[in-house]
This record gives C-alpha cells, structure tokens and sequence, in this order.
C-alpha cells in the first residue's frame, strides 16, 4: 500500500509599502517564521506501509517482506530514509531496503549493516529485539558521466530476500537531508504511532512541542508508549502499548483533539512489592510518569483530558491481585479485574506531569473489596472544604443508592455512610485527627475515589 504526499502548499506574504517601519518589521518576522515553521515539518516524497492486519505493531498493520517490493522514488542527491520494522524472533541479518541507482551502485540498510556502493558498515552484532525505528540521512552514489535519473527505486526488503521474519512496518523517503532536529520530529510521530522507545533525546511534535523531556523523564525513559492526535504526519493513536519486552501498560484516550497527546514510560524497577513499614501498604516497586501535552501548551489544572489505563499483571508478583492506582495521590480503584489485568477509566492527571503508583487494595484493608463497573451517568462528586478544618461536606449529584467510605492513609475506615440517594446529597463528616483522607463515593454504578486533606 503506497501513500503520497501532495505538493507543499507555500505562503506567499504580500507586502505593502507602509509608513509605519513597526508595521513593516511585524510583517518581515512573521514571514520568516513562517518559513522556519515549514522547513520544520519536512513532507516525505514517497511513504510505503505494510497492509497486513494478520500482524500489527501498536495496532498498525506491517508487511511480511518475503520478496522485495519495488517503489519508484523521486531522485535527488541527498536523501533520508526512515523505516519502521521487526524481526521477531529470526536471528539472520534481513535486508531492510536497498536504493538502487543503476551503474551508479547502490545505498541500502540491512537488520545490521548500512550498505554503500562497495562496501558496509555494521552497527549491530544481532538483530535488535522489538520494533525497530532506523534512519538514514545520505548522499547519493551518481556516475557523473550520466545525467542525473528523474526517479530511482527503493525497494522494501532489498533487491532479493529471504522472508523470515522480517516485517516492515513504514518507509519514509525524503529528498534531501532533513536534519537532526526535523528527523526527531518524524521520529516521534512512528515511535507514538508503532510503540516504539526512541534513544536518548526528547520526543519532538511537528510543531516543536517536546512532548517528553529526556533530561527530566530519563528515570522513567522505558517502555515508553502514548497517545496522540497530530495532521501534520496524519497521527490518530488513541490506544497504545509498547511493543517492548515488559511492556504491562495499555493506554487510551478517551478525546484527543488535534496536536494533543499524553505519552507514559516506566523506571524499569521489577514488578514485585515493597512493604511500606509506618502503614503496612504493599506498593509495587516499578512506578510509571505521564506527561500530558494538549492543544497550544502542556496541560495546566487537569479534569478536561481523561484516560483509561489497563495494567497487566499476569507472570508477575501481583498476578491475581486487584491493585489501587495512586496518581500524584489521588487514588483509583479498578473497574474491573479481569485475567489479571486491572482496568482503571476515566484516569485524570492533575498536571502536565503526574507519578503512577499501583498498590496492593488489600493492603489498604480493602479485603473483600468487590470492582464495581463506571459509567457515566452524569454522576459528580466533591469535597468542601478541601483541605477543611476537621468538618467537611461531600456533594453528590445523581439519584439511586449512595454509599460513602472515608480511609485514612493507613487504610482504616473512618467514616461512611449508605442509603438512598435523590438528586442532590450532602454528607457531614468529622475526621478524628489532621491527615490525608481518601473518600469513595459509590452511586449509580459510579465509583469515585477523591483525595482530602484536613489540617
């Protein structure tokens, strides 16, 4: 299946003689930031991807490559070659793609080596396990004693294969060199796209947002995955999961809007439990940071972008267990507990950047405790005052049945209360000592689980 990109679409700036030399020097700026902007966002000249649902990459289909697939290439001198692709299991070195430029010779780039006219150069010993995101900026080998071709041919795969288990995800092909900070951008778009962890550097909108900032995320730089909108690089991921070995997280959007993406990575610490030894809490050991990116700017505030996130636990410590997900402290119970993967909705992060942290519900003295399963029914709940002096009153907003459960941080119940609920309902309460306080608000099917303090 082979994607074109039409021609760029420039901005021509009609300039007045003014008066006002402010005015004019507006105008002048402006034009060079447009251009800027545009040579920000290269458009690849040809995009190839796979169209085989039997085997997909982060919900994207690839390409079994087991005879090579040709693709007319506009030619230019300098090019750039992104391919996105995995080896699974197979241990032979594969062909990736191959530029053939006739009597000239050829460029190309194997699962180990880059190949030049005459010769190779290796960068792996072995195949790189997962998915694989590989670029090339290079000029092209031309015999000046011929003109230069109007078009050459890429080939997916190389000239010949052997199938294997190569599978080719994307190609991109670029007349001329984007440059580093440009080819981050086209990075960033296949690594949210396929599951794919980028090296070290920040991720990169089309735009110039740094949607994770490497010298601040580097602790948590493992498995990262996300989700986006973006029509620059035609982005529309609303569920991912990395496609690399551990990889327990699964993440959805519940709205994206245009150039909003929420992307998550894990410290690499193991999936076992720590004893909290002052509350007797288990906590798992590997912790998970989001950092949130939305229309113009980082997210400021939360409570307009909601998530639902599934975290696998099968093969693990906590396999079997229902777990609480604690976010920057605010707590979550599951909706579900199915097959040891435990499905938090309607997930909110109070900033741009929130910490993960799943903990062991009994642990909390949560034995017994049963998942309900949300839905909206336009239930809302709140606290006031928060923090409060001691006295609070919790608001909810819906009909049917309500019950209330107040813990402190030690997973004692405090407070509570369960009746019938009819329309608006207000609950008293008296908290015996200053603290933190989680309060659960349980009402048509809705449960809610919202952080209190009290000085």
């Amino acid at each position: 299946m082979c994607l074109y990109w039409k021609n760029n679409v420039y901005l021509h700036t009609q300039y007045f003689i003014v008066v006002n030399m402010k005015r004019l020097l507006t105008i002048f700026v402006s034009s060079v930031l447009v251009t800027i902007l545009a040579s920000a966002q290269p458009k690849p000249a040809y995009r190839w991807a796979g169209g085989s649902e039997d085997f997909c990459l982060n919900h994207n289909p690839t390409e079994a490559v087991c005879a090579s697939i040709p693709c007319i290439v506009p030619y230019h001198s300098d090019y750039t070659v992104v391919a996105v692709y995995t080896t699974g299991e197979d241990t032979a070195e594969r062909m990736v793609w191959t530029l053939c430029h006739g009597a000239a010779g050829d460029n190309g780039l194997s699962t180990r080596r880059l190949i030049f006219p005459g010769s190779a150069m290796q960068y792996d010993s072995v195949n790189r396990r997962g998915p694989v995101i590989n670029s090339l900026m290079q000029s092209s080998p031309v015999d000046d004693t011929l003109d230069a071709p109007d078009s050459v041919t890429l080939f997916i795969g190389g000239v010949d294969t052997a199938c294997g288990g190569l599978r080719v995800a994307e190609v991109m092909y670029f007349k001329g060199r984007t440059g580093f900070s440009a080819l981050r951008m086209v990075q960033t778009h296949l690594a949210v796209k396929y599951g794919v962890t980028l090296g070290a550097g920040d991720y990169v909108s089309p735009d110039g947002r740094h949607l994770w900032r490497y010298r601040l995320d580097s602790a948590w730089h493992h498995r990262v995955t996300g989700v986006g909108v973006d029509s620059v690089y035609g982005l529309s991921q609303p569920t991912s999961r990395s496609g690399h070995d551990g990889a327990l997280l699964t993440i959805s959007a519940d709205s994206l809007g245009e150039g909003e993406y929420c992307l998550i990575g894990d410290d690499g610490a193991p999936m076992e439990y720590a004893v909290d030894s002052e509350h007797g809490t288990e906590t798992l050991r590997r912790t998970w940071k989001a950092r949130v990116t939305r229309n113009g700017d980082a997210a400021e505030g939360g409570g307009t972008l909601t998530f639902r996130l599934v975290f696998s636990t099968q093969g693990t410590d906590a396999e079997g267990d229902t777990l609480a997900l604690l976010v920057d402290g605010d707590m979550y119970y599951p909706d579900s507990v199915t097959n040891g993967d435990n499905c938090f909705s309607r997930v909110e992060f109070p900033s741009d950047t929130a910490l993960l942290r799943l903990v062991k519900a009994s642990s909390f003295g949560m034995r017994g405790y049963s998942p309900a399963f949300a839905s909206d029914n336009g239930v809302s709940v709140s606290i006031s005052p928060n923090p409060c002096r001691r006295r609070y009153t919790v608001s909810v907003d819906g009909c049917g049945s309500v019950d209330i459960e107040v813990h402190n941080t030690s997973g004692v119940k405090v407070g509570g209360f369960s009746g019938r609920n009819r329309g608006m309902y207000r609950f008293d309460g008296v908290v015996p000592v200053s603290g933190v306080y989680y309060i659960t608000v349980t009402a048509d099917g809705v449960r809610r689980t919202l952080k209190m303090v009290a000085d």
